[in-house]
Protein backbone atom coordinates (compact mmCIF):
# COMPACT_ATOMS: atom_id res chain seq x y z
CA UNK A 1 0.00 0.00 0.00
CA UNK A 2 1.09 3.55 -0.67
CA UNK A 3 2.14 5.79 2.15
CA UNK A 4 0.06 8.87 2.78
CA UNK A 5 1.74 12.12 1.79
CA UNK A 6 2.12 13.15 5.44
CA UNK A 7 3.70 9.79 6.29
CA UNK A 8 6.03 10.05 3.30
CA UNK A 9 6.99 13.59 4.28
CA UNK A 10 7.65 12.40 7.83
CA UNK A 11 9.95 9.68 6.47
CA UNK A 12 11.83 12.24 4.40
CA UNK A 13 12.29 14.50 7.44
CA UNK A 14 13.51 11.56 9.54
CA UNK A 15 15.98 10.71 6.79
CA UNK A 16 17.06 14.37 6.64
CA UNK A 17 17.52 14.47 10.43
CA UNK A 18 19.73 11.39 10.15
CA UNK A 19 21.78 13.05 7.41
CA UNK A 20 22.11 16.17 9.55
CA UNK A 21 23.46 14.04 12.44
CA UNK A 22 25.95 12.36 10.10
CA UNK A 23 27.06 15.80 8.93
CA UNK A 24 27.47 16.97 12.53
CA UNK A 25 29.44 13.84 13.45
CA UNK A 26 31.63 14.28 10.38
CA UNK A 27 32.27 17.94 11.22
CA UNK A 28 34.19 16.83 14.32
CA UNK A 29 36.67 14.70 12.35
CA UNK A 30 39.92 15.95 10.83
CA UNK A 31 38.45 15.48 7.33
CA UNK A 32 35.36 17.43 8.36
CA UNK A 33 37.48 20.30 9.64
CA UNK A 34 39.47 20.35 6.39
CA UNK A 35 36.24 20.31 4.40
CA UNK A 36 34.96 23.27 6.44
CA UNK A 37 38.20 25.17 5.74
CA UNK A 38 37.63 24.57 2.03
CA UNK A 39 34.03 25.75 2.29
CA UNK A 40 35.20 28.88 4.11
CA UNK A 41 37.79 29.63 1.44
CA UNK A 42 35.23 29.11 -1.32
CA UNK A 43 32.83 31.37 0.57
CA UNK A 44 35.49 34.11 0.53
CA UNK A 45 35.80 33.68 -3.23
CA UNK A 46 32.02 33.50 -3.47
CA UNK A 47 31.50 36.80 -1.68
CA UNK A 48 33.13 38.56 -4.62
CA UNK A 49 31.95 36.15 -7.34
CA UNK A 50 28.32 35.55 -6.38
CA UNK A 51 27.03 38.86 -7.59
CA UNK A 52 23.98 38.92 -9.82
CA UNK A 53 24.76 40.32 -13.21
CA UNK A 54 22.98 40.86 -16.48
CA UNK A 55 24.48 37.71 -18.00
CA UNK A 56 23.25 35.32 -15.29
CA UNK A 57 19.79 36.91 -15.25
CA UNK A 58 19.39 35.96 -18.91
CA UNK A 59 20.70 32.42 -18.50
CA UNK A 60 18.23 29.57 -18.88
CA UNK A 61 19.42 26.43 -17.13
CA UNK A 62 18.07 22.88 -16.79
CA UNK A 63 19.30 20.77 -13.89
CA UNK A 64 19.00 17.03 -13.23
CA UNK A 65 19.83 16.24 -9.60
CA UNK A 66 18.77 12.58 -9.87
CA UNK A 67 16.63 13.01 -6.71
CA UNK A 68 19.79 13.35 -4.63
CA UNK A 69 21.15 15.98 -2.28
CA UNK A 70 21.99 18.02 -5.36
CA UNK A 71 18.32 18.99 -5.31
CA UNK A 72 18.97 20.70 -1.98
CA UNK A 73 22.13 22.56 -2.99
CA UNK A 74 22.05 23.28 -6.72
CA UNK A 75 18.82 25.34 -7.00
CA UNK A 76 19.85 27.77 -4.20
CA UNK A 77 23.35 28.06 -5.69
CA UNK A 78 21.92 29.03 -9.07
CA UNK A 79 19.55 31.48 -7.39
CA UNK A 80 22.48 33.06 -5.57
CA UNK A 81 24.30 33.35 -8.88
CA UNK A 82 21.31 35.29 -10.16
CA UNK A 83 20.04 32.69 -12.63
CA UNK A 84 16.38 33.57 -12.97
CA UNK A 85 15.14 30.65 -15.08
CA UNK A 86 15.94 27.14 -13.85
CA UNK A 87 14.02 24.07 -14.94
CA UNK A 88 14.40 21.35 -12.30
CA UNK A 89 14.40 17.69 -13.28
CA UNK A 90 14.39 15.19 -10.42
CA UNK A 91 15.31 17.60 -7.63
CA UNK A 92 13.47 15.91 -4.75
CA UNK A 93 16.13 14.66 -2.34
CA UNK A 94 14.34 11.37 -1.75
CA UNK A 95 17.01 8.95 -3.01
CA UNK A 96 14.67 7.41 -5.62
CA UNK A 97 16.79 7.61 -8.77
CA UNK A 98 14.61 8.10 -11.88
CA UNK A 99 17.38 6.73 -14.11
CA UNK A 100 20.90 5.36 -13.77
CA UNK A 101 22.57 8.06 -11.64
CA UNK A 102 25.98 7.97 -13.35
CA UNK A 103 26.37 11.37 -15.09
CA UNK A 104 26.90 9.88 -18.56
CA UNK A 105 25.15 10.84 -21.82
CA UNK A 106 23.33 7.50 -22.12
CA UNK A 107 21.73 8.10 -18.71
CA UNK A 108 20.78 11.72 -19.35
CA UNK A 109 18.61 11.52 -22.44
CA UNK A 110 15.88 13.71 -20.94
CA UNK A 111 18.33 16.44 -19.91
CA UNK A 112 20.13 16.32 -23.27
CA UNK A 113 16.79 16.50 -25.13
CA UNK A 114 15.75 19.60 -23.12
CA UNK A 115 18.96 21.32 -24.21
CA UNK A 116 18.72 20.12 -27.81
CA UNK A 117 15.26 21.72 -28.02
CA UNK A 118 17.01 25.11 -28.13
CA UNK A 119 15.14 26.59 -25.17
CA UNK A 120 18.02 26.53 -22.67
CA UNK A 121 21.64 27.68 -22.45
CA UNK A 122 23.13 25.10 -20.12
CA UNK A 123 22.38 21.77 -18.49
CA UNK A 124 23.88 20.70 -15.18
CA UNK A 125 23.80 17.26 -13.60
CA UNK A 126 25.36 15.72 -10.52
CA UNK A 127 25.82 12.21 -9.20
CA UNK A 128 23.98 11.06 -6.06
CA UNK A 129 26.55 12.27 -3.52
CA UNK A 130 27.24 15.43 -5.55
CA UNK A 131 30.98 14.87 -5.78
CA UNK A 132 30.82 14.82 -9.58
CA UNK A 133 29.31 17.42 -11.87
CA UNK A 134 28.82 17.43 -15.62
CA UNK A 135 27.50 20.02 -18.04
CA UNK A 136 25.37 19.70 -21.15
CA UNK A 137 25.89 22.37 -23.80
CA UNK A 138 23.10 24.36 -25.41
CA UNK A 139 22.96 21.88 -28.31
CA UNK A 140 22.44 18.86 -26.03
CA UNK A 141 26.01 17.53 -26.11
CA UNK A 142 27.74 16.42 -22.91
CA UNK A 143 30.71 18.24 -21.45
CA UNK A 144 31.54 15.35 -19.14
CA UNK A 145 32.65 15.35 -15.54
CA UNK A 146 36.30 14.73 -16.40
CA UNK A 147 36.41 17.84 -18.58
CA UNK A 148 34.53 19.80 -15.93
CA UNK A 149 37.17 19.05 -13.30
CA UNK A 150 40.01 20.06 -15.63
CA UNK A 151 38.25 23.25 -16.80
CA UNK A 152 37.46 24.34 -13.23
CA UNK A 153 41.02 23.59 -12.08
CA UNK A 154 42.43 25.59 -14.99
CA UNK A 155 40.13 28.52 -14.16
CA UNK A 156 40.83 28.44 -10.41
CA UNK A 157 44.60 28.08 -10.87
CA UNK A 158 44.43 31.17 -13.08
CA UNK A 159 43.00 33.08 -10.10
CA UNK A 160 45.16 31.58 -7.37
CA UNK A 161 47.96 29.09 -7.76
CA UNK A 162 47.92 26.03 -5.54
CA UNK A 163 48.12 22.28 -5.58
CA UNK A 164 45.21 20.14 -6.75
CA UNK A 165 43.76 16.89 -5.44
CA UNK A 166 41.73 14.24 -7.24
CA UNK A 167 40.80 10.61 -7.04
CA UNK A 168 42.68 7.96 -9.01
CA UNK A 169 40.18 7.86 -11.84
CA UNK A 170 40.97 11.38 -13.08
CA UNK A 171 42.69 11.72 -16.41
CA UNK A 172 46.21 12.96 -17.04
CA UNK A 173 44.77 16.28 -18.23
CA UNK A 174 44.33 17.50 -14.65
CA UNK A 175 47.97 16.72 -13.90
CA UNK A 176 49.07 18.54 -17.06
CA UNK A 177 47.01 21.66 -16.25
CA UNK A 178 48.28 21.66 -12.66
CA UNK A 179 51.94 21.24 -13.66
CA UNK A 180 51.60 23.96 -16.31
CA UNK A 181 50.80 26.36 -13.46
CA UNK A 182 53.88 25.17 -11.51
CA UNK A 183 51.81 23.26 -8.95
CA UNK A 184 51.48 19.63 -7.84
CA UNK A 185 48.62 17.16 -8.23
CA UNK A 186 47.96 14.82 -5.32
CA UNK A 187 45.85 11.72 -5.90
CA UNK A 188 43.98 9.60 -3.41
CA UNK A 189 41.72 6.61 -3.87
CA UNK A 190 38.04 7.22 -3.31
CA UNK A 191 35.59 4.53 -2.19
CA UNK A 192 34.52 4.35 -5.84
CA UNK A 193 38.13 3.63 -6.91
CA UNK A 194 38.42 0.85 -4.34
CA UNK A 195 35.29 -0.88 -5.72
CA UNK A 196 36.59 -0.95 -9.28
Amino acid sequence: SKLSSSSAASDVYKRQDGLNQIALDYANTEEGKQAQELVNSLQTLGDSSFKSNDISKNFKVVIDCVNSTGGISLPPLLARLGVAQVKELYCEANGLFPHNPEPLAENLTELCAELASGSYDLGITVDPDVDRLAFVSENGEMFGEEYTLVAVADFMLGIKEGNTVSNLSSSRALRDVTRAKGCLLYTSPSPRDKRQ
